[in-house]
């Protein structure tokens, strides 16, 4: 008994003095977009600007953070599927909840490139673009609200603006209408720099695009951990009061 008394506070003492408990890059929230083969850009959730005036905050894309950590990567379910060249793309993080003014903070902006590769237009062959946001130090806890804005900016080819496509709802109606509308396209106009459909009708919302978010757990310990600890202290504790008693008597 004394023995086991040993080795479960020496790993107790060693938690409590800063071994690291934890670490791992987890995948947190998760919105893939099924379309058909012909599309490639996962739309919902109203098209994007590139302004925070009030009332385009809403056009962003909200999510809501499930894990605590520091959030390390954002997948886009985006694709190149309109111009062979190397598409020039800005994204911001934004903390706080879209659509509500005075509740916003830009955590960090970056640009990048989608690349000169070949056109992909399906989705289904994981057609996700990868995006280090970790620079940002944006750390997050269950419940917490950002938003992503994306944008393509001062990028104009005149007639032969680069085409973004994807799947899309049918205007004017909504996801709980059953209604999809898989002939569409949204296209990133050069100069214009807002997400419209192929008709000029302005997206609505109504559901997610396609995106995944990574968060790095490192620090946050593990349950196991906690419970070693907990019996730890509670050695500790049962093996102080035995003394006293010892002493006592």
């Amino acid at each position: 008994m004394e023995q086991m008394n040993r080795v479960v506070l020496s790993c107790a003492a060693a938690l409590m003095c800063g071994a690291p408990a934890y670490s791992a890059v987890v995948m947190d929230q998760s919105a893939v977009v099924e379309a058909s083969p012909s599309f490639a850009f996962g739309w919902s959730n109203t098209f994007l600007q590139p302004s925070f005036a009030v009332g385009r905050l809403g056009q962003m894309q909200s999510i809501t953070a499930g894990k605590s950590g520091l959030l390390t990567r954002l997948d886009l379910q985006i694709a190149n599927s309109g111009h062979n060249l190397s598409l020039p793309f800005s994204i911001s993080l934004v903390s706080g909840e879209p659509g509500v003014a005075g509740l916003i903070d830009v955590v960090g902006a970056l640009d990048f490139r989608l690349g000169d590769t070949p056109f992909i237009t399906d989705v289904e062959s994981g057609s996700f673009f990868s995006v280090d946001v970790s620079s940002f130090g944006y750390k997050v806890v269950p419940g917490q609200k950002f938003s992503i804005l994306l944008m393509l900016p001062n990028f104009d080819l005149g007639p032969t603006s680069p085409t973004v496509t994807g799947p899309r709802w049918a205007y004017g109606l909504t996801p709980e209408d059953g209604s999809y509308y898989p002939e569409g396209f949204l296209v990133y106009e050069g100069g214009f720099n807002t997400l419209i459909d192929s008709n000029g009708n302005r997206s609505i919302s109504g559901s997610d695009r396609g995106f995944r978010t990574y968060v790095d757990v490192s620090g946050v310990p593990d349950v196991s951990s906690w419970a070693l600890m907990i019996m730890g202290f509670g050695l500790v504790g049962f093996n102080v009061r035995r003394r006293g008693v010892a002493v006592a008597a």
